[in-house]
């Protein structure tokens, strides 16, 4: 996740086509690690309600 937010930054002051394409990509991929993460969280959680 770092280092998906230092190459965004590094493209913050590009605004060339190429740099957009990157920065949705970047975009893309942060969706779908917070998305992992909060389903393995949601899975953790459920787990240790079920061994309660």
């Amino acid at each position: 996740m770092k280092e998906l937010q230092e190459q965004q930054q590094a493209l913050a002051n590009d605004h060339s086509e190429a740099a957009d394409e990157k920065r949705k990509n970047i975009d893309a991929q942060m969706m779908m690690l917070n998305l992992q993460i909060t389903v393995l969280l949601k899975a953790q959680k459920d787990e240790a309600e079920s061994a309660s």
